[in-house]
């Protein structure tokens, strides 16, 4: 376990932090259809698409609340034991404050009973974890009937223009030369895409790092892949032609392998 100490540590450190966090661009979802639910509100998304900062705005209808984020160095190697010891932590110090935001929650195995037994007692909870973790069919065997999923993606266009600080309504009436600043607009975004972290710093390698961050933390491992340059290859080919047809035939061709029949392709198989 963790030493009692550290845990306060970093419990002061996230909260100051969260305080003072920029709580972005509004997005799509308005966060106060969420604030008074008797569920707990799981919020997923791909990563990078802007999940602690809707975790934010969440917050500020709350005069006071805990946060504690998952992902942070000094909890590597937190268990459910460290969680109950948050749990205690804060019936300690905040008697009173019965709501709580857990940012990639998923980082502690077994959270699921821990959160599952805080909502029975009462506590208001929000919480946020990466789609590979979140699945409905793998929350529902622990939290069946006390959640609230919401998923988060990148940007949409829409958000893209208030990024910008540009004002745009599809359905409203505008000038030929408001029209032609949105189509040049909309040509950026297409290129630049929605994540926010890129947008505010537009480095390619913040890119980079969320594909591979996707492809081998998020498939490769999760599902135990061992062919990681084939998978890595169709991976690729299938991320840059989303909009064409492909054959099993070409997959294969792409994969280098010699058939798409797994049996011809590696000899693996008999009978």
């Amino acid at each position: 376990m963790i030493p009692l100490h550290i845990l306060k540590e970093v419990l002061a450190d996230q909260l100051k932090r969260f305080t003072n966090q920029d709580p972005g661009i509004p997005r799509r979802i308005d966060p106060e259809q969420y604030r008074n639910k008797d569920r707990i509100v799981v919020i997923s998304g791909v990563r990078r698409s802007g999940k602690s900062t809707f975790l934010k705005q969440l917050s500020l209808g709350f005069p006071s609340f805990l946060y504690l984020n998952a992902d942070d160095d000094r909890l590597i190697g937190a268990t459910t034991e460290d969680l109950a010891s948050f749990i205690f932590i804060w019936e300690e110090l905040y008697p009173e404050v019965r709501t709580v935001f857990f940012d990639e929650i998923q980082n502690i195995p077994g959270w699921e009973r821990v959160i599952r037994r805080m909502h029975d007692e009462g506590y208001r909870i929000f919480l946020t974890g990466s789609n590979a973790q979140m699945l409905s069919s793998e929350l529902g065997t622990h939290l069946t009937g006390r959640y609230i999923r919401i998923e988060l993606f990148p940007f949409g266009f829409d958000e893209y223009c208030t990024f910008h600080q540009v004002s745009w309504n599809p359905s409203g009436i505008h000038t030929t030369s408001e029209s032609a600043a949105a189509l040049r607009l909309f040509s950026q975004y297409i290129d630049d895409g929605g994540f926010p972290e890129y947008l505010k710093e537009p480095d390619p390698e913040i890119l980079q790092r969320t594909f591979d961050d996707i492809l081998f933390r998020d498939v490769i491992a999760r599902y135990g892949i061992r062919e990681i340059k084939s998978f890595r290859l169709l991976f690729r080919y299938l991320y840059t032609n989303m909009t064409r047809e492909a054959s099993l035939t070409s997959l294969a061709s792409v994969m280098q392998m010699k058939s798409p029949d797994p049996c011809n392709a590696t000899q693996a198989c008999q009978g």
